[in-house]
């Protein structure tokens, strides 16, 4: 970590300017050396973290809603239980990074790199995950994210291939933010039955899966799911 910012003073002024206080200014940590930093219970909610290397820091239940953390270097960062709510994490390096029970609603996350990050118990409701790379990512232990229109888009839309009815369906239940699962299963659509069994590759223990999805995973040989 570097030992030129006095993180202390930076937060400190960070929380005059959130509360309009005299004497306040707002965090502009853009490229800063933070890696290993402990940044626990941080309110960093709207700072500019753009180009921040923030490799292996904690930031455990810390507030970043809204903050500007474009191209940031997450590697193997804890963030669990944060608030990254309306955060832009776009070509974010979030690769091992501790996601679970983190705040993701609405985040920008396009072409950020999720490989292996563990987002169990994430809430990802209207995230969105255009072009994110979710290799080995730990996605589904959690009721949310069978709620979330952008991940489960963004999972039909890899398995569409050049198919221009599973593209569309793909893209209906990305803009469709208003329709419940019942209402996805009810819609007469010639890919319906390919996207049930798409999402059922997903299911998994205890994730809070739709019956439907997950009676599907247990005819395709899943098991317990």
């Amino acid at each position: 970590m570097s030992t030129t910012i006095d993180l202390a003073a930076v937060l400190e002024s960070h929380r005059k300017w959130l509360q309009s206080e005299a004497g306040g200014a707002k965090a502009n940590l853009g490229g800063t050396d933070l890696r290993d930093a402990d940044l626990r219970d941080a309110n960093l909610g709207n700072a500019n973290l753009r180009h921040a290397n923030l490799g292996n820091a904690n930031l455990r239940h810390a507030n970043l809603g809204y903050a500007d953390l474009l191209y940031a270097d997450l590697l193997y960062a804890d963030l669990g239980n944060a608030n990254l709510r309306h955060a832009d994490l776009g070509n974010a390096n979030l690769r091992h990074a501790n996601l679970g029970g983190t705040d993701l609603r609405d985040a920008d996350l396009r072409d950020a790199n999720l490989g292996y990050a563990d987002l169990r118990g994430a809430d990802l409701r209207g995230a969105d995950l255009r072009d994110a790379n979710l290799r080995g990512a730990y996605l589904w232990d959690s009721k949310f994210n069978w709620q979330s229109h952008a991940l489960l888009s963004e999972i039909l839309l890899r398995a569409a291939g050049d198919s221009v009815e599973r593209r569309m369906l793909s893209g209906l239940i990305a803009v469709s933010t208003d329709w419940c699962w019942n209402r996805f299963l009810s819609l007469e659509h010639p890919e319906r039955a390919w996207a049930i069994a798409e999402l059922a590759k997903w299911v998994r223990p205890d994730d809070g899966a739709p019956e439907v999805i997950r009676a599907a995973a247990r005819a395709a040989g899943g098991g317990d799911a």
